[in-house]
């Protein structure tokens, strides 16, 4: 009994750690104790009934799938597909020992079995980094394929436990493994094919980045070219007003030299192109002043566009205000601080913005020291 109880305990561990892994768990430890405790609970209770009965399977899946819900993101057929298909392993694994040993020695053929299933898991999840921008469709239809295979080897394993096997139930069962592997290859395949076909379009769109972000570039470098050229006639003009004492008409010309630099186009490089041309279009329409700090490498993450959509949303909070916006990085958690010498910005609509739906997390502070008032934003990218 206590030896069951261990190759259960271990069982539990090999899932868990397989979901954990597999899965965008965000709380890793938590959720490994949590599916661990539950897996191992239910296979003590499904001792007392058939374990090859293929309800069984199917309560385990559901098991899993409702406990990712609560520490995943909302990807349901994902997670759905990883539940199958580790229920698919722990089947596999126990089917092929149980063919060739089982009636020599039970013991045996459980050790081999979690052996199996802990070298299938760990060799997948280094696999399944190939379908890292599966599409749902794809998923659904791998998914038609694994659960009609999972049926057939439930039902091939019901006929291995009554002893009643023959090499038509083995050749199934092979047939079964060469399925999946077929489907699994086959997809992963496609989806290569449209990753690359993805990755010529979006070179041709930051092509296309590129060339308008130069554009204005050039016109801003005009701009400033005739804002040099005039600074002469300024300065002769502020020089004569001054020999007559005519301090009023001082104050309009600089007055008027001020307006016209501050009306020249700010434009962002960073190297990241979407980012950059987004974000200077964004601040050309802008009535306030911002003052800007970024310091970002090139990263893939800040042309994502829940990223860019997240940084306009927080410059319309300071639509009509003069504020200082810094944006700086750390590894992997990006910061983002907005501050001002007056209360710029209501927290509520901070707050709304914050817990939208983002595929990255996200936390707030506000802080107020006497005249200082600050906005401070931590971003934690896991982009997959």
């Amino acid at each position: 009994m206590l030896i069951k109880l261990i190759i259960n305990l271990v069982e539990a561990l090999i899932v868990s750690y397989s979901l954990s892994r597999l899965c965008h768990v965000k709380n890793q430890k938590l959720y490994f104790v949590l599916n661990t405790l539950m897996t191992f609970s239910i296979e003590i209770i499904s001792d007392y009934f058939d374990a090859n009965y293929a309800p069984l399977a199917i309560a385990y899946i559901i098991c899993w799938n409702i406990l990712l819900l609560f520490f995943t993101r909302k990807e349901y057929i994902y997670n759905l597909f990883m539940c199958i298909f580790n229920e698919l392993l722990i089947t596999l694994s126990a089917l092929l020992p149980l063919m060739f040993i089982s009636h020599y020695y039970l013991l045996l053929a459980a050790v081999e079995a979690k052996i199996y299933h802990l070298l299938l898991s760990v060799l997948f999840i280094r696999y399944q980094k190939r379908y890292r921008y599966f599409i749902n469709k794809y998923w659904v239809l791998v998914m038609m394929n694994l659960t009609a295979c999972l049926l057939i080897l439930n039902l091939q394993g019901r006929i291995i436990m009554e002893g009643s096997y023959t090499f038509k139930t083995i050749m199934t069962i092979f047939l079964c493994i060469f399925v999946v592997f077929l489907s699994l290859t086959f997809f992963a395949f496609l989806e290569e094919s449209n990753n690359e076909k993805e990755k010529v379009t979006k070179q041709l769109e930051e092509r296309k980045y590129q060339n308008i972000t130069y554009d204005m570039m050039k016109r801003t470098k005009e701009e400033l070219y005739r804002l040099e050229h005039s600074l002469t006639y300024y300065m002769l003009s502020i020089k004569k007003y001054l020999e007559t004492q005519n301090q009023d008409e001082v104050y309009k010309i600089i007055d008027s030299y001020i307006e016209r630099v501050s009306n020249v186009n700010i434009v962002i490089y960073t190297g990241n192109d979407l980012f950059d041309l987004s974000l200077t279009t964004h601040l050309s329409q802008m009535s306030s002043k911002v003052n800007m700090c970024i310091m970002i490498s090139k990263d893939e993450f800040y042309n994502h566009i829940q990223f860019i959509e997240f940084v306009l949303s927080l410059l319309d909070l300071i639509e009509s205000k003069d504020v200082s916006l810094l944006i700086k990085e750390d590894g992997f958690v990006k910061l983002i601080q907005i501050s001002a010498e007056y209360d710029f910005v209501d927290e509520n609509q901070v707050k709304e913005i914050v817990n939208r739906d983002y595929e990255f997390d996200c936390h707030y502070q506000m802080i107020t020291d006497q005249n200082l008032h600050l906005l401070k934003i931590k971003i934690i990218e896991h982009f997959e």
